[in-house]
């Protein structure tokens, strides 16, 4: 299966979201390589919203019924004659219903309760791999210091987060604002929404976490120590091909072409890191509400030598 779905059996065969989902990055070196998928770690190339909105498109289509799924299924396997009545009169029909209403798809996919503890522990104990590009060494060691006097207050890898209040950072506080009117929040948003801003994240592994603040409004680190006016307005995201340059993916079409089809004229997009073509991915417009890139100064006053030398010495994170 892919990451993020699994596959299990409950009496009949079934596939669901696990913690993956969303909760899954992957990269590439190359534009040819097979991607590498590291677990928890923030899924940049998720957005579960346009999934979850297919999938209820699809259940609302008047070919999602027992007669067209069920002929779907028989060129694939064959159904016993008690399984046959089973998705005909059970599964189909909750299916569509679960999908049209929208509850979690994320369900008995998850452990049993009594191991989601070694879960936990797992978690805890997972460090992030290594750049896998070469790092230059005698560059990273000139970033250490910068790092410390513009960064380490809020990222210090020897003590926890704390929250940053928004009229200091000076980030979106849409989502701030949303927590604040919403039930149901986790103890950390409870507390975010007590003191005012947002939690500093660790550090660890800052190359496969882009994009960057935590509305994901920035596409790189480079542009993230860039005045905000300098800050990309749109970009792409989504891309899992590392950015060599600037501490992040690559988030930049470089050509739009027009291709033929069965359908008509589409267009589709080429970016820098497909060699072929792919319909065109949805851009992050930093103008729209809870969108904005403004915000987090700091380190936009350096040089590009010491920007530079600062991108290096993250990587060793």
């Amino acid at each position: 299966m892919p990451a993020g779905f699994s596959k299990k059996t409950v009496g009949y065969v079934r596939v669901a979201g696990n913690c993956a989902l969303c909760h899954a990055a992957s990269y590439r070196v190359e534009p040819d390589d097979t991607p590498q998928v590291v677990p928890a770690i923030p899924g940049h190339t998720v957005d579960l919203q346009p999934l979850l909105t297919f999938l209820k498109k699809c259940a609302q289509d008047e070919r999602f019924n027992a007669s067209e799924l069920l002929a779907e299924i028989d060129m694939a396997t064959r159904l016993s004659f008690l399984d046959r009545m089973l998705y005909k009169f059970v599964l189909i029909p909750r299916t569509k219903q679960a999908l049209i209403g929208q509850r979690m798809i994320i369900d008995s996919a998850l452990p049993p309760h009594g191991q989601m503890k070694t879960l936990e522990t797992w978690v805890q104990q997972l460090r992030a791999p290594a750049y896998p590009l070469p790092v230059n060494g005698t560059l990273a060691a000139v970033g250490k210091p910068l790092f410390d006097k513009n960064c380490a207050s809020c990222h210090s890898r020897d003590k926890p987060g704390a929250v940053i209040p928004v009229a200091e950072i000076g980030t979106d506080r849409q989502q701030l604002d949303q927590w604040a009117n919403a039930t149901g929040n986790s103890a950390e948003q409870q507390q975010m929404v007590k003191d005012g801003g947002y939690l500093t994240p660790a550090l660890g592994g800052v190359w496969l976490r882009g994009p960057y603040l935590h509305n994901r409004s920035v596409p790189t680190t480079r542009d993230l120590l860039e005045p905000e006016a300098q800050r990309p307005r749109t970009f792409y995201p989504g891309d899992d091909l590392i950015d060599r340059d600037n501490l992040g993916f690559i988030s930049k079409v470089q050509l739009v072409v027009t291709k033929k089809d069965k359908e008509g004229s589409l267009e589709f997009l080429q970016n820098e890191t497909f060699p072929g073509y792919r319909p065109p991915p949805s851009p992050y417009d930093t103008t729209k509400p809870g969108n904005s890139n403004f915000g987090h100064l700091y380190g936009t006053g350096l040089s590009r030598p010491d920007k530079d030398a600062l991108l290096e010495y993250l990587k060793t994170l």
